[in-house]
Parts: structure tokens; C-alpha cells; sequence
């Protein structure tokens, strides 16, 4: 038995396995109905915005909710936004769900708390755009909540009320954990990476895009005025992980790396900004992000993975903040066997360093602004069939955390 006591932290922690999450995740709507979760209120003029994609990524139609004081819908490429046919539940706490069934035609359902608010049979009769059935006879195998979607909270597949939810916006902080996307893009191919930032509330708070031009370009929302080349040439490889990274320990400053290799390393200033505006959003905490309906070249993103320390940089090894501190073990690395951990020490600037026994070395970036100083650790001989996570920490307060066995 294992007694933890455990001090929240008020930064995130790195997720060691690193599994990838499709921008564009796979949904077949006529086989299993997609669910969305809103607490949007009615004269919010919040929205429901998602797109449906073939696996080609051609648009394959998309459904359009309105929270005006009669709520509205809008089927892409078929109709105008309209009134519900059916009022739908007076609950703020809604749940969507859209099916498609082409047995006899084209139909779109929607049910709004178990209660069917949409039956819609698209024809030419029906729909106002002539390009309607090209759109719709594609077969949904993805879907995509454009930025312009300020209602949808979560999403799943129907499951008969089972089935884990998944966050629209996913939560991600950049200065602790940062962000990684994964595109298979070739130079000139046109493709785009467009990734929106928010704070908790849903406020804008910065944006980077990524143009694959011959000459490879980016651009930052609300400081730059044009896309710029990157100072650094990319790696040659097609297939290409871009680590995106924000720290504050002196002004703003945006890393971008792709395969490893820091391709921009942009202090944003009244000086390198031309958008007036850019501190009011690049100061906001960001908390969530959002890939835009243009963004063509993201294929999966996810929180950054620990890098092992022999493919970060020694050069801060020299550096004098070094800060010699104890290593803090909390949840999250998967141990499928049992392995035996000893006491261990652990420094950082601007990664953490991290061994175990037997000695395995990792690297996470710095985790700013928490709420501690030293760690006592009690001695952990070893774990069976449990999770944990190395876990940096920040010179601000003492505190102890205990692990008995």
C-alpha cells in the first residue's frame, strides 16, 4: 500500500508517452453519431461550427447551430440559417447529436438532449446551393471545429451515453508544456499550419501560422503584418514535428523548433510587433488552442513529449543559474513492471534533467511559477502496475511531500 500526500501544482506537467491527437479526428456519421456538448446560452450568439471532411480532407458538408433568442441552424453548402423546426430542451447543459443516414436519399437528424429538433432530407428541392449533393455525397470520415466555433465545449462518438469526452479546444499551456504538430507537407505544396491560441475565457491570445512556400514562411497573429521567411533553414525532411514554446521570464518571447532544431527564437516588442494591439493579446495566459478551418497541413498535435537529455543542447551547462534541487515524483510515467527507483537529483536551465535507476535520462522543459522550493522525498523502492511523473518546480515556497511504501 501507498500513501502519497500530494501539493497542487499550478503548472502542467509534460505527458511522457506523447500520444499524437488528429487535428481532424475520424468520425463516419452514418455508422456512429457524433455527440457535442455546449452550455452556451440562448441570445449568447455563441455558435456550433463543425465541418465534415472525406479522407481525402474535401469537404463533405457541416452543420452550423446559432444561440440567438430562437435558436437557429445552417446545414454548409444546402441551406440559409433557419429556425429549429422543434424547440430544443430549455437546459443550458446540451448535448447535440448529429447523424447521417443515406439508405433513401441524403438525411441529416439532430437530436438536442435526446429530443429530435432536426429531420432534414436534402434534395434540390431543399437545398439553395446547386453544388449540394457534390458536397454531401462524400462519405464523413473527419470532422473539424473551425475557430470560429465559440459554443462546442467537447465532442465523442454516440455510444449509447458511454464513451469518453474530448475537449474541443484542448487545454494546453505553452510556458510549461510546450505544444508539438506533426505535418507531412512538402515545400511549395501551399499547405498551411494555423494554430490559434485562447485563455480560459475563450479571448484570443496570440496565433502562429506556418506557410509551406518554397521559401518556408511564418507569421505571428497580432504583431506581424506580413509572413516573413524563418531566419534559420528548416530540416529537409518531409515529415516534420514543429515544437511551439512560449516563455515570460523576460518579456514574451515564441520559440519555434521543428525536428529538434530552433528555427525561431522571436522576442515580440513595440519594436519587432507592428500591431499595436500585440501585448494586449500576447499577455494573456494561454490555456487552449484551435486549429483554423484554413489550416490544411496539421495532421496530429500534442503536448510535448519528454526529449531525451543526449538530444538537448549542453550549452546551458555553462550557464549560472544553475539550481541544484531534490527530484519530485508524481503521476504519470507508465510502469507496466516493477522498477526500482532511487534518490535522485535534478537541474534545469532551460530543461530539466532527470535520471532514474537504473539510469534513464530525460529532459522536460522548465515548469515556471510553482508554488514550491524544496521536495523531501521519502525513500520509493519501487512501484508495481502505478503512474508517476518527474515534475520541475520553481523556487518560490517550502513545502514536503511524502511517499510511504
Amino acid at each position: 500500500m501507498i500513501l502519497l500526500t500530494i501539493v497542487l501544482l499550478t503548472g502542467a506537467t509534460a505527458d511522457i508517452q506523447g500520444n499524437w491527437t488528429a487535428v481532424k479526428p475520424a468520425v463516419y456519421l452514418e455508422t456512429t453519431p457524433l455527440e457535442i456538448k455546449t452550455n452556451s446560452t440562448l441570445e449568447s450568439r455563441d455558435k456550433v461550427d463543425v465541418l465534415f471532411y472525406n479522407s481525402q480532407g474535401e469537404e463533405a458538408g457541416g452543420v452550423y447551430i446559432y444561440f440567438t433568442s430562437t435558436p437557429q441552424y445552417r446545414l454548409y453548402w444546402c441551406s440559409y440559417t433557419t429556425n429549429f423546426p422543434s424547440n430544443p430542451p430549455a437546459a443550458v447543459d446540451k448535448v447535440w447529436r448529429i447523424s447521417l443516414n443515406k439508405t433513401s436519399g441524403i438525411r441529416l437528424q439532430i437530436h438536442c438532449n435526446d429530443v429530435e429538433v432536426v429531420n432534414f432530407l436534402l434534395s434540390d428541392d431543399t437545398c439553395s446551393n446547386s453544388d449540394w449533393r457534390e458536397n454531401w455525397s462524400r462519405d464523413v470520415e473527419k470532422i473539424a471545429f473551425p475557430e470560429y466555433d465559440t459554443a462546442s465545449d467537447y465532442y465523442r462518438l454516440y455510444q449509447q451515453g458511454e464513451g469518453n469526452w474530448t475537449a474541443v479546444k484542448p487545454a494546453v499551456d505553452l510556458e510549461t508544456t510546450p505544444l508539438e504538430i506533426k505535418t507531412n507537407s512538402t515545400l511549395e505544396s501551399g499547405d498551411e499550419v494555423y494554430v490559434l491560441l485562447y485563455n480560459s475565457q475563450g479571448e484570443y491570445a496570440g496565433g502562429v501560422y506556418i506557410y509551406f512556400t518554397s521559401t518556408p514562411q511564418y507569421y505571428l497573429d497580432w504583431c506581424s503584418s506580413y509572413t516573413t521567411n524563418f531566419p534559420s533553414n528548416l530540416p529537409a525532411a518531409v515529415d516534420k514535428v514543429w515544437r511551439i514554446s512560449l516563455t515570460r521570464t523576460s518579456g514574451i518571447r515564441l520559440q519555434i523548433h521543428c525536428n529538434d532544431v530552433e528555427v525561431l527564437n522571436f522576442l515580440l516588442s513595440d519594436d519587432t510587433c507592428s500591431n499595436s494591439d500585440w501585448r494586449k493579446y500576447w499577455s494573456r495566459d494561454v490555456e487552449k488552442i484551435a486549429f483554423s478551418r484554413s489550416d490544411t497541413a496539421s495532421d496530429y498535435y500534442r503536448r510535448c513529449r519528454l526529449k531525451r537529455c543526449s538530444e538537448t543542447s549542453k550549452s546551458s551547462e555553462t550557464d549560472n543559474w544553475w539550481i541544484l534541487m531534490e527530484l519530485l515524483l508524481s503521476l504519470t510515467l507508465s510502469l507496466r513492471t516493477t522498477r526500482a527507483f532511487c534518490s535522485s537529483k535534478f537541474w534545469f536551465f532551460p530543461s530539466v534533467k532527470v535520471q532514474y535507476s537504473p539510469v534513464e535520462e530525460f529532459c522536460i522543459p522548465l515548469v515556471k511559477d510553482i508554488q514550491l522550493k524544496t521536495i523531501s522525498i521519502g525513500s520509493i523502492l519501487s512501484v508495481q502496475n502505478k503512474t508517476w511523473t518527474p515534475v520541475a518546480v520553481h523556487p518560490a515556497y517550502r513545502t514536503t511531500i511524502k511517499f510511504i511504501m
